[in-house]
């Protein structure tokens, strides 16, 4: 079901990350990482199979998930999802 499929993804994910991680290349997920960290503060749009919205980067939370301030003020955790930078044309 699609819970398998989302566990056998996050796992695929882990395990590249885990092998960088092995080989000593602690840098590409570093970047990476940082790469999430320098849209804190920016506005983006968030791209979903059911809605199209613009958050305000706020972080991460304990999970990865990008946490941003919605147009009311609101937090929203996003899992999954298009990101775009607001006025950017290339994609995320």
């Amino acid at each position: 079901g699609r819970r398998n499929d989302l566990i056998a993804a996050v796992l695929n994910e882990f395990e590249k990350r885990y092998v960088l991680l092995l080989e000593g290349n602690s840098t590409a997920i570093l970047d990476e990482y940082k790469e999430h960290l320098s849209i804190v503060g920016k506005r983006v749009e968030v791209v979903t199979p059911t809605a199209v919205y613009e958050l305000t980067i706020s972080g991460n939370d304990e999970t990865g998930a990008l946490v941003g301030i919605d147009a009311l003020g609101n937090e929203v955790h996003v899992r999954a999802g298009e990101i775009r930078l607001v006025g950017d044309t290339s994609h995320a």
